[in-house]
This record gives C-alpha cells, sequence and structure tokens, in this order.
C-alpha cells in the first residue's frame, strides 16, 4: 500500500521558482512600511490574515509553526497546571500581499521580526523580505530596489539569493 508523504522540499521549490527576494531593513512597523511603499511605489500592499505565520517557543527551547492563523482550543474545563518547561511564548509575523492588476504577478511580504524573534535566523539583520514573483522576477527586483533605495527610512535594500536562506524557507511558505 502506498502512502502519500508531504514533500516539502518540492513545495518549496515549486513556490519559489521564477522569484525574486529582496531583504530591507527599515526600522518602522509593518503597517508604516506598507505605506511608505504603496505611497511611493504606487502599489497596494494588503495585509493578509490567513497568511498569518504563527511561532510557538516552548521555554525549553523547542519551536514549532503554525501558518494561516490557526490555532489549537484548549477547553476551559481543563485546570491541570502547566509545567513551566511546557509553558510557550508566541510570535506573528505578518505577510501582505500586492497583486499586480491584469496579470498573474504578485509581490509578498514578510514582516521578519516580532519581538525578539526572527523568522529567517541566517538574516537576523533584515526586518522584511520581498517575494517578487513575476514574469522577469530579477529584473523587477533591481528595479523595486533601485526605488527603495530613494526612500530614506530604509537603512538596507539588497537582493538574497535563495541558497543562503534555504534552510529557512520552508518558514516562508503561505
Amino acid at each position: 500500500m502506498a502512502s502519500n508523504v508531504l514533500d516539502v522540499g518540492e513545495m518549496r521549490d515549486s513556490f519559489f521558482a521564477g522569484s525574486a527576494l529582496i531583504g530591507v531593513s527599515a526600522a518602522v512597523p509593518a503597517y508604516r512600511f506598507c505605506w511608505l511603499v504603496n505611497k511611493i511605489l504606487d502599489m497596494c500592499f494588503e495585509n493578509v490574515p490567513e497568511n498569518l505565520i504563527e511561532m510557538n517557543e516552548t521555554r525549553s527551547g523547542k519551536e514549532t509553526l503554525k501558518q494561516g492563523g490557526r490555532q489549537l482550543q484548549v477547553s476551559m474545563f481543563d485546570t491541570a497546571p502547566v509545567p513551566e518547561s511546557d509553558k510557550t511564548d508566541k510570535y506573528f509575523f505578518s505577510t501582505f500581499l500586492h497583486k499586480v492588476p491584469n496579470s498573474g504577478h504578485s509581490h509578498l511580504l514578510y514582516q521578519l521580526k516580532s519581538g525578539k524573534k526572527t523568522l529567517l535566523p541566517e538574516a537576523k539583520h533584515l526586518d522584511f523580505l520581498w517575494l517578487v514573483q513575476t514574469a522577469e522576477p530579477e529584473h523587477d527586483a533591481h528595479i523595486i530596489m533601485e526605488q527603495l533605495r530613494t526612500i530614506p527610512t530604509f537603512q538596507l535594500v539588497q537582493a538574497i539569493d535563495s541558497d543562503l536562506v534555504k534552510k529557512s524557507l520552508a518558514n516562508l511558505l503561505v
């Protein structure tokens, strides 16, 4: 009997195929970042609550990710005390989407920091990651980076090679 196994590597490769990544450091909240980009680049990034990425970390250091904002319901009649080592800290990472009208192109923006946690440990210096999914993603990413560099609020704008963050790219699947 054959069993169906979800191949996360294949999913990751197909999701990021034909895309480019831009990393941005900016000491502004996500809503302000989107407002600036929408105003200056004439885009329309909108929050996507169903793509909210949740990271749970137990006090013992074990991490789990939940995507799509789904959470477990706990009964109010469950009175068993939770051991200190099993308590979890929750971190939420927002995503924002801009779909280019009359095309299949889209731009996905990830908030990479939540409190003291980062979604991509390999890119701790970045605050946002911009995924460009267009017909010519490298060319479009270059144009976007040039425009973002004119905004004084953004300290760093750089192209990100997906191989550099390959270990954590599965965290970005939405």
